[in-house]
């Protein structure tokens, strides 16, 4: 029998991996497990570009990638109209490493020297959002700014989605942040709207991005960024592509199925 084994997250190198508090002889298992699969799996595929890269030096194999991606069918028809506020909205649970201070004070400087922006910014969060992150979009002088919307249907959250002027993705700010690729960026892709990412501008996310329409900073950047964060609402539509779509994602699993029965 042939077996696949797919690392939808790391193992050993995951972020909160030494959050564990694990005893020497739990790690060191832990350690030999991941070697173990690594080396004795006939393939191993993860989720993103440099996970495999890392997974492929601990197991001294090549590993494939077939990243995450969208359901065509979960995106509402007809779509919702978009806004006509400028909304910047993030759709999800917004943790602590999650955070982007930089970003909130360069939207309050933005919106100083621009007040026909001003007048027309929104930021929407749709979800969960921990107290700090509240505390310092206010910090910033935003919470005038802000929409908290709490936790909605999938359904929901897609039509937010489609009505945002603008989609943030905020990339945590952990080890291995550049193959974090979370599943929420397909989403975001499937609705066409332009995405503002926080997050290692050579990191997985800005592979994906690198279309015109979206925008990728590093967190050192930010403050510097403000004229560019102003184009992206008035700029080009999103895009998307069959490539993230669930059905192309199936033909190229089907591939690494065929290729290893054919071995």
């Amino acid at each position: 029998m042939k077996w696949i084994a797919d690392f939808r997250d790391p193992w050993t190198d995951i972020d909160f991996y030494k959050q564990l508090s694990l005893t020497r002889w739990a790690d060191a298992r832990h350690k030999r497990l991941e070697r173990s699969v690594l080396r004795e799996a006939d393939r191993v595929v993860t989720v993103s570009w440099h996970w495999a890269e890392d997974l492929q030096r601990l197991g001294g194999r090549p590993v494939a990638v077939i990243t995450n991606g969208f359901d065509p069918h979960d995106v509402p028809k007809p779509a919702e109209p978009v806004d006509d506020a400028y909304s910047l909205v993030h759709i999800g649970s917004l943790s602590p490493s999650r955070n982007a201070p930089e970003l909130w004070r360069a939207l309050r400087a933005l919106c100083d020297s621009d007040p026909a922006f001003a007048a027309k910014f929104k930021l929407r969060f749709v979800g969960p959002v921990d107290h700090t992150i509240a505390q310092s979009v206010a910090d910033a002088g935003l919470a005038d700014h802000l929409e908290r919307i709490g936790r909605v249907s999938h359904d929901e959250a897609m039509r937010h989605m489609q009505r945002a002027r603008v989609l943030l993705l905020l990339v945590n700010d952990t080890p291995n942040l550049l193959g974090i690729l979370p599943g929420k960026v397909f989403e975001y892709l499937s609705v066409g709207r332009p995405i503002l990412a926080i997050g290692p501008v050579k990191g997985d996310v800005a592979r994906v991005l690198a279309d015109a329409s979206h925008l990728v900073i590093d967190r050192a950047a930010v403050t510097y960024a403000q004229s560019r964060i102003r184009e992206i609402f008035t700029g080009l539509p999103g895009s998307t592509t069959e490539i993230y779509s669930r059905r192309g994602l199936s033909g190229q699993v089907a591939e690494l199925l065929v290729t290893l029965a054919d071995a």
